[in-house]
Parts: C-alpha cells; structure tokens; sequence
C-alpha cells in the first residue's frame, strides 16, 4: 500500500529506488547527493509507509515542501505557522528550524527528515542544540539529513550531523562517532594550524593584546572517516547518475586594473590570507567593489535578454541587487527577487512568476536562494560577485542545472581585477578540497 501513496505518474529513477532503500534500511542516514538530484523525492518515497513524518527545513522552503509532497503523493501535509491547530494533524508536519522548539514531544514522529541539514553545523547554535534535543528525547525510528552540501569550509561540520546519526536507538548505521566535540573531531580529521593575532585598538591605554588562535585545514585519517560514514551517508553526482545537458563555466573580465576600492578590498583579502583576520571596513569595501560591477553587469544581461533568454542574477548583497533591479526596471523589463529582505509570500510568488510567467530576470541574493529552489526556467547564471563560502557558490550554481533542465547551461562570472582573481582562486581550492572530503 505504501509506494501506492505516491502518484501513478511518479518514477523515481535507479539511484533515488537506492537512495530510498538505503534510507529504509540504515534509518538515521544523511543523503548527500548533489544538488538537483531528487532528495525530496527519496525521502518521500521512504515516508509514504509511516504514520506520522515530521519535516524541518529552512522556512522559505515550508512551501516548497507541501507542494513537493502534493505533487508526488497522496499524503496529507501542512506548514506549521503561528496558530497551528494540533487537533487536526496531517500525516506529514513541516516546520522551521526556529519553529522546531515549540514541536510538542507527543506529535511522537516516525520519521524526522532535516531539509539542507548543514544548518545544523555549528553544535553551539540554538536550532542545533533543539534538533538535537528533539531527537535524542523521541528517538524516532528515522531521522534523515538532507544536505548536498553537508560541509562548506572543513570537514568538522560533519561532526554535528555524524552525532546526530549516532543517536540511532537499533545501531543499523554502522559505527557511532567516539568523539565529544567538535574540536575532537576536527583535531582527529584535519590538520590543526594555530597563529597568533593581535585584536583590540590602538590609542592612550592601548588595549591590544594577542591571542591564540587555532584554524583547522585539510583532511587526516580518511580511513577512519570513511568507518564513520559507512552506512550513514550516501552521495552520487549528475554526472554519475545522470544524463544532464552540459555546464560551462566562464569568467567576464571586465578590466584588468584594479579600481581604488579593490586594490583597498586586495589588501584586506591579502591580510585574512596571511593573518586571519580582516579590517572593521572589509564588509564595505567589499559592498562597494561589487557596486562598480553593476553597470557592466546590466550590459551583460541587456545583450543576454536581447537574445530572449531569461537569467538568474546572483550577488553576495542587497545594493548590487536593488541597484540592477532599478535599471532593469528603467528598461521595461519584468524581474522578480529573493533576497532575505523579502517575505516568504513574495519570495514564492517571484520563483513562480520567474519559472512559468513573464519574468525574465530573477535578481537574487547568495544566502536566500542558493538552496532548494528549482529555477530551470533560465539556462543562464550570472554572478555579478561571490560569497566567501564555496559551498554556497556551488549551491547556487545547480538552481538551474538540475533534474527538468533540458539546455546547456552557462554560469557566467563578472570579474573586475586582481581582488576577483585571487577570491575566484581560493574559492577553486577550498572547493576542491570538499569535493575530495566529500
């Protein structure tokens, strides 16, 4: 009776048929596939048997999920907001992060499911320790992690979801990770660097004084790591499983000197590389290179949408945004945009208005809408500037490169001198090093 509840027209494919099993089979799992595989679709595939499903994800993505959950499946579903009635429960509850803490203990799930889990990095942080708290008092009988960027910087972010998965009550998952915090871990799988900075100011009673600081890089004792993956974690790539259309990537040099700003923005960048730390302004400064982006960058997508493309703008902030966006609108062209500025309503109504109406531009910030979006609709990305994190990037990129896109795709950077190259070539080696740790 269970796969009946999905839809006749549902087929998974062989990967997500394994992907489903895997989750039925090891119960507390992290689904690891990259982005635009389908892990929405194996996790319901594997609820459809339970009766009670509770799903936490980031809360621009509660929409998302009730109409995932309408269009592969017959099961009932429904957001919790504020006044939500727990006398009339659906048999799957999609909540927030922030909104896992009021979840009564006695909704009593099956199954808990964690949309883009790497939210659960930081084990300091008051969602983390809820959703920890959460599983370790119901003890349900899966708890599944979805995240096709379970870590973005060092492989200690695995250190929060391993332990979560170590709570599993039948130890059908393999080995529980030993160690009792995160700096363990980090210490037991990465190479620990420690330097010393100088923090306070300058002035009559001068206040500095330097300090310790300990930085945790690369990747040891994969053996070991791989022993506490086994069974717990599940990872395949496009090009593994799928036949997806092509995706290139190109660098717009916009000029080969650098402006004042981002010679000011090269000596910050070259400070953190060598220090570790930046100045009080680098946030600005870095605002105001990308601001010098923006006219070349309205040109670029003036010639895009001459061609009667439809493309995604993504920027690491909201002046770039707004500003592109007024030119745009100065020209008469339709666009919409996600940033977190914007309420939930509007962020759907603009993903919407984008994949299946006459918008022709979706304007984006990187920390809103780099994670579970489908924006297929276009075939063109362009980043008018970048996020320092490269897992963030890389989310962004498979908006449009993704399960329903029939085109090549082209993701198209905007780049200004040296500052861009030499962030542009970090961000290659740190991704890099993730690919190979993941």
């Amino acid at each position: 009776m269970g796969l009946k509840m999905l839809r006749d027209d549902v087929k998974l494919y062989p990967y997500q048929h394994i992907g489903t099993a895997f989750i039925k089979e090891h119960r507390y799992v992290l689904i690891g596939d990259e982005m635009g595989l389908g892990k929405t679709l194996q996790a319901i595939a594997a609820m459809v048997e339970l009766e009670q499903v509770l799903v936490v994800c980031p809360a621009m993505l509660r929409v998302t999920w009730e109409k995932e959950v309408r269009k592969f499946s017959n099961m009932s579903v429904r957001k919790v907001l504020v006044n939500f009635d727990y006398s009339r429960i659906p048999k799957i509850v999609v909540v927030s992060y922030e909104g896992l803490k009021n979840i009564p203990r006695d909704l009593n799930p099956d199954m808990v499911v964690f949309d883009e889990c790497h939210y659960l990095k930081n084990p300091k942080a008051a969602r983390t320790k809820a959703a920890h708290e959460f599983i370790w008092e119901v003890r349900p009988e899966y708890c599944v992690g979805l995240s096709g960027t379970p870590i973005r910087n060092n492989v200690g972010e695995f250190y929060s979801i391993l332990k979560m998965l170590s709570y599993n009550p039948v130890s059908s998952n393999g080995m529980p990770i030993a160690e009792k915090s995160q700096y363990a871990f980090s210490l037991r799988f990465s190479q620990p660097i420690t330097r010393t900075i100088t923090i306070g100011k300058k002035g009559k009673d001068d206040r500095r004084r330097t300090i310790e600081i300990t930085e945790f890089k690369g990747l040891r004792n994969k053996e070991v790591l791989k022993k506490y993956l086994k069974n717990k974690y599940i990872r395949r790539t496009s090009k593994g499983v799928l036949d997806l259309p092509p995706l290139v990537s190109k660098t717009i040099n916009l000029t080969d000197r650098d402006s004042p700003t981002s010679k000011l923005l090269l000596e910050e960048w070259n400070r953190w590389v060598k220090e570790g730390k930046m100045g009080e302004h680098t946030t600005q400064l870095k605002v105001a290179s990308a601001m010098e982006k923006v006219p070349y960058t309205c040109k670029y997508l003036f010639n895009m949408l001459e061609q009667g493309e439809k493309v995604v703008l993504f920027s690491d902030h909201i002046a770039p945004i707004t500003a592109i966006m007024n030119t745009l609108i100065k020209a008469n062209i339709k666009c919409g945009r996600i940033t977190g500025q914007d309420t939930q309503k509007a962020r759907q109504e603009a993903i919407e208005e984008f994949q299946s109406g006459s918008s022709r531009v979706l304007c984006c910030s990187i920390k809103a809408a780099s994670t579970g979006l489908t924006l297929t609709a276009a075939r063109n990305l362009v980043f008018n500037d970048l996020s320092w994190t490269p897992g963030d990037i890389e989310q962004a990129r498979k908006r449009i490169h993704r399960i329903g896109q029939d085109h090549a795709c082209f993701i198209h950077y905007m780049s200004m001198g040296d500052i861009d190259s030499n962030i542009q070539e970090k961000l290659r080696e740190k991704a890099e090093l993730m690919r190979k740790i993941l």
